[in-house]
């Protein structure tokens, strides 16, 4: 009596093989599943906590207003607070604008952003006698965190051997302490027995050349010859964009407007 075929090695390759696609759809289904798993912290908020309530407490609230499935992650952090990740920003900022707080049972919870983005501050009016670490504490006292060196602005006088002279105009980069941070339209300082009224702004760099916001001369796309000078820059040496000034900027080249001195007879006037 003949013996039937034996198919068991090919069943077993059969199966082997249907086994390694499995394993490759897997594979590849969870690739995709985590390659954007990796938020900036951009996404993220916090929000102060008390020891009262849990962390759970703090992701349902947020995910009754958003929706659960919109968020990432959450975990408390240092100094008493919760971090949580959302899936955008868009999220993120529709939710610091919108509700700007929390209540869970009869406690309210304020929400920010784990990161404040930098603004661009620039004073006018300031004297070049002026040292920077004065615009440093005087920005400091109004809430202002610099994240930047105070750094002067060029006149803008359009003459080769003259383009190196200065404004009356420093900028430095600041984070504000929340977002809706009102910025005082003046401030007054002291100096040398001198009282002198500094006018502040948050601008944008704006390029002279193609009038658009957002990049100085040297980086517009426009400009052939600055980006050729920018590109034979030698290694050791930079072209420094931020003290690049914008043209009529707001507030610039301003006399100095002195106050009432508050001892007269000490007070030097600056010619």
């Amino acid at each position: 009596m003949q013996n039937p075929p034996n198919d068991t090695p090919q069943l077993i390759n059969q199966q082997q093989s249907t086994n390694s696609n499995m394993t490759k759809q897997t594979y590849a289904s969870i690739s995709k599943q985590t390659q954007n798993q990796f938020l900036p912290r951009s996404h993220a908020i916090v929000i102060d906590t008390l020891d009262d309530f849990k962390l759970t407490d703090y992701v349902v609230a947020i995910g009754t207003i958003i929706g659960p499935k919109f968020i990432k992650s959450a975990s408390r952090i240092s100094n008493n607070r919760i971090c949580i990740y959302l899936t955008s920003t868009e999220l993120v900022n529709q939710l610091i604008n919108d509700k700007k707080t929390i209540r869970i049972e009869d406690k309210e919870f304020k929400i920010r952003k784990l990161i404040t983005l930098a603004q661009r501050l620039v004073i006018g009016n300031v004297c070049t006698s002026i040292p920077h670490c004065i615009i440093e504490n005087e920005i400091a006292k109004i809430g202002l965190r610099a994240v930047s060196s105070v750094t002067t602005l060029r006149a803008r006088i359009l003459d080769d051997a003259s383009s190196h002279v200065e404004s009356f105009r420093r900028q430095v980069f600041v984070t504000p302490p929340e977002d809706n941070f009102e910025l005082p339209q003046s401030i007054v300082i002291n100096f040398e027995d001198t009282t002198f009224r500094l006018f502040l702004s948050f601008e944008e760099i704006t390029c002279f050349i193609c009038k658009q916001q957002g990049h100085s001369t040297n980086r517009c796309p426009t400009n052939t010859t600055a980006n050729s000078q920018s590109a034979s820059v030698p290694n050791n040496e930079t072209i420094d964009d931020d003290n690049e000034d914008e043209e009529e900027p707001r507030n610039a080249d301003l006399e100095p407007q002195h106050e009432t001195p508050t001892k007269p007879h000490k007070n030097k006037i600056n010619q």
